[in-house]
This record gives structure tokens, sequence and C-alpha cells, in this order.
């Protein structure tokens, strides 16, 4: 039997670092961006994903930076957290 809240993911590159996210719902629907904590995943929003584009919902969870292969820092130097998330592509939403 097939999971219920699988849903699809892609990879999308922002300033370089190539991030996979997770979506669900249709493309027209009102956007929802799901954000996870440490030390959970974009897996932690499968439920709600199912849930939210159920309801007509556009949602998003994408592995924070450090969590996506491509989106790793080279090394302890390389990790601040002054820096900025980018907004998530309108591709996306």
């Amino acid at each position: 039997m097939a999971d219920p809240t699988a849903v699809p993911n892609t990879v999308i590159e922002v300033n370089g670092l190539r991030f996979t996210v997770d979506t669900a719902g249709p493309a027209e629907g009102p956007a929802v961006l799901l954000l996870h904590g440490f030390p959970q995943t974009r897996h932690t929003w499968r439920a709600e994903l199912t849930a939210l584009a159920a309801a007509g919902y556009r949602a998003c969870a994408p592995d924070q930076r450090g969590y996506s292969a491509g989106a790793r820092p080279d090394g302890i130097d390389n990790i601040s957290s002054t820096q900025q998330a980018p907004a998530p592509p309108q591709s996306l939403l």
C-alpha cells in the first residue's frame, strides 16, 4: 500500500546552494511555507503537506541550509547565524 503522506519533491538552486523541497497542492492555491527546526528535516511536515494540499493550499517544505546535500557549508568556518535565508522562488509558490 502506498504511503498516504508521500509527496513529490524537487531540488531548487538559490545563491549557489541546492535545496530539496517537498511540495503539494494546486499551483494556483494560496502559498504556505513550512520550515523545520533542529534536528528535524522537511519530512516533519509530510502529514501537514497532505492536509494543506487537500484543503486547496500550495504547501512547500524545504530542508534548511545544512540539511540538503547541496546546501551544506564547507567546514565550520563557513557556518554563520547572521546569514539570511533567501525568499523561496516564485516557481514553488
